[in-house]
């Protein structure tokens, strides 16, 4: 057989091979899809949750140290917002600073330390004179250069959210301040904070980035832009990060505010209370579904740090139809008394995020470097892309690894007169994974600690995915290969796990 006749001939067979095993592949497998893994560290490290120990008579006051630190050991959270405390009685402030630095500890003493992101200066409606404001400013660094604070103090950020508070000329106001700062760190007693990220201000509406932009800030102001990306009308939190800001959307707005291409966002969250005629709650149920969502939205689209809004509610009471808003964000309830108001136990979505965490674990473990991991979801013979089912992979430093997917839908309605939880119908998924093959097991920490499926010596699984958040840890058969040097997987994980054990018997006992 002449030469260029054998090359046909094998061109034809190769042809043909390539055909029929497409054809016996699932269509999962013929459309395989890279997926980069992120360090689960550095997505445990990108919690925060905010709290307001300077609200006297609120639960913040009247909870224990103990309570507080159980309650951060529970979820895994070692971040906190708060500011120094601008009580018009330093004695007051005094006791709020070293109630925030007891917390320090919480994790005892070979655990990560607490740490704070403490804000600065007061809202502008409050304080419009600028002496007054310089005063202010020179105190809070002060506190935060100072013992008790000295050491827990992690980062700087500047007025809240100065758009929403009715000043005439916000944005001017607010570049003073940052001006202020930058000349006291010049000084000798704040030497201790120069190291400090400084955030720039959280702008409550996105649009409104533009107004600060053209008054003279830019990027070079602070290290870090900072954000509140609430999902628009409490929708599905993956919209969040996608709201209009003038030609493009709130992240690419704040990256134009700090240094760094990696945000954070100082405030988001749901809340729980609310009213028939008002649009801005939704069901706890709700709450327990979107925040583990909504933390790994932010992550996997560059948010390097996201703040929980809040621990405490602050006035709910069991009674989600008549409060505000503003009042039932809260992880955790609290609950009224003649003297005022105290921690009432977990809300579900504090149990699903102290479980979600649990399972993913490495919290202060070293950080895994990076790999690569096609995987393609399919459902009923066809590939599902992103916009279905969302997906995000975490490496872990001892080599296995954590996939999340969820359907990114809305489970709430939040209709005037007609709020109510939607039922999002699970989809049957096939889920193709190489490099195995793989040991897996699944959960959906939302609603449950049960295992929802297992399998052994595979490279595809089939499962059900919702729009709660599906976990698939992923061991691999004859041993991980190692991700980092830097620690064990998680050495508060069991502690954590115990503690979310007790919280959820605490909170089946009710019913």
């Amino acid at each position: 057989m002449p030469v260029p006749e054998r090359r046909l001939r094998v061109r034809r067979l190769l042809a043909i091979s390539a055909v029929v095993g497409a054809a016996i592949l699932p269509a999962s497998a013929a459309h395989a899809t890279p997926l980069a893994s992120q360090p689960a560290s550095s997505y445990r490290d990108s919690i925060g949750v905010q709290t307001h120990f300077p609200f006297p008579g609120f639960a913040y006051d009247k909870a224990t140290t103990a309570e507080l630190a159980t309650m951060l050991r529970t979820l895994g959270i070692t971040h906190l917002r708060d500011d120094t405390c601008f009580l018009a009685k330093e004695p007051d402030c005094a006791r709020v600073r070293t109630r925030l630095a007891e917390l320090r500890g919480a994790f005892g003493t070979s655990g990560p330390k607490v740490d704070l992101l403490a804000l600065y200066s007061r809202e502008l409606s409050s304080v419009p004179n600028r002496a007054v404001r310089d005063a202010d400013i020179a105190r809070a660094l002060t506190a935060a250069a100072s013992p008790p604070l000295a050491g827990m103090v992690a980062a700087l950020e500047p007025v809240n959210e100065p758009d929403l508070k009715e000043s005439t000329d916000w944005a001017s106001a607010t570049i003073a301040d940052n001006d202020t700062y930058r000349r006291l760190m010049a000084q000798p007693q704040y030497a201790s904070l120069r190291g400090l990220p400084h955030l720039s201000p959280a702008i409550g509406h996105a649009k409104n980035t533009a107004l600060l932009l053209a008054r003279g800030w830019n990027a070079s102001r602070a290290t870090i832009g900072n954000f509140h990306p609430y999902p628009p009308v409490w929708g599905t939190p993956e919209i969040a990060l996608d709201t209009a800001c003038g030609t493009g959307t709130a992240l690419t707005c704040v990256r134009q505010l700090g240094a760094s291409a990696t945000p954070w966002a100082t405030e988001v969250g749901y809340s729980t209370s609310g009213t028939g005629i008002a649009t801005n709650w939704v069901s706890e149920r709700a709450q327990a579904v979107y925040l583990p969502r909504l933390l790994l939205e932010n992550f996997r689209r560059g948010v390097s740090r996201t703040y929980l809004y809040e621990l405490l509610d602050l006035r709910q009471d069991f009674k989600p139809l008549i409060g505000s808003a503003v009042d039932g964000f809260g992880l955790y309830r609290s609950r009224v008394t003649t003297s005022g108001y105290y921690p009432a136990g977990p809300k579900p979505a504090a149990l699903a995020l102290s479980r979600m965490n649990t399972t993913i674990g490495d919290l202060g473990a070293g950080r895994a470097a990076a790999a690569t991991l096609d995987v393609t979801v399919g459902n009923a013979g066809k590939v599902v892309d992103d916009s279905v089912v969302r997906r995000v992979l975490l490496r872990r430093a001892d080599g296995s690894y954590v996939l999340a997917l969820w359907q990114p839908k809305p489970v709430w309605r939040n209709t005037v007169w007609k709020q109510a939880d939607l039922n999002v119908p699970e989809l049957t998924a096939q889920v193709s994974i190489t490099g195995g093959p793989w040991n897996a097991t699944a959960s959906r920490p939302t609603f449950g600690t049960a295992t929802t499926g297992s399998w052994a010596n595979a490279q595809q699984l089939t499962l059900p995915i919702g729009a709660d958040v599906t976990l698939i840890d992923l061991q691999r058969v004859g041993g991980n290969e190692p991700g980092s040097a830097g620690g064990p997987r998680d050495p508060w994980a069991a502690a954590q796990a115990a503690l979310a054990q007790a919280a959820w018997a605490w909170w089946t006992s009710l019913f």
